[in-house]
């Protein structure tokens, strides 16, 4: 069954005890949903009003990867938060560049679909320090 496409009915019954596993990947590349599914751009979670698309919690099921529900991930808002602050501080503390003999346009983005989606290939840059060498300590 497919409840990504077009509906073909206006109901779905579920019968008592029915186990039901939402393809979260499926829903991330959504053609009726998001452009472009395989172009890498994270702009396309900024909605018109200026708002973005919620991934660890609310009502907007356009992508769930931490699940939904009262089965959701009850970590979720905590991951996040580590993981923009783990980011931030890579971003502010280092310039970041592809490998030499290489530009930005060489980085293969293409991932393995699984449980974790992994690159196919390794993600290779090289981090140069860009504050005071005291600041590193």
């Amino acid at each position: 069954m497919n409840l990504c496409g077009p509906p073909q009915s206006t109901a779905i019954i579920f019968h008592a005890k029915t186990r039901v596993f939402i393809n979260t990947h499926g829903l991330g590349r959504n053609t009726n949903i998001w452009d472009n599914v395989e172009e890498f751009r994270p702009e396309r979670h900024w909605l018109a009003d200026g708002s973005r698309v919620e991934i660890s919690h609310g009502s907007d099921f356009k992508i769930l990867p931490f699940s939904a529900g009262k089965r959701k991930c009850p970590g979720a808002p905590l991951g996040v938060t580590l993981v923009l602050m783990a980011l931030a501080r890579l971003f502010h503390c280092f310039d970041w560049f592809p490998p030499q003999g290489s530009s930005p346009e060489d980085i293969d983005t293409t991932e393995v679909y699984g449980m974790t989606m992994p690159k196919a290939h390794p993600l290779m840059a090289i981090a140069r320090p860009r504050l005071a060498a005291h600041m590193y300590h």
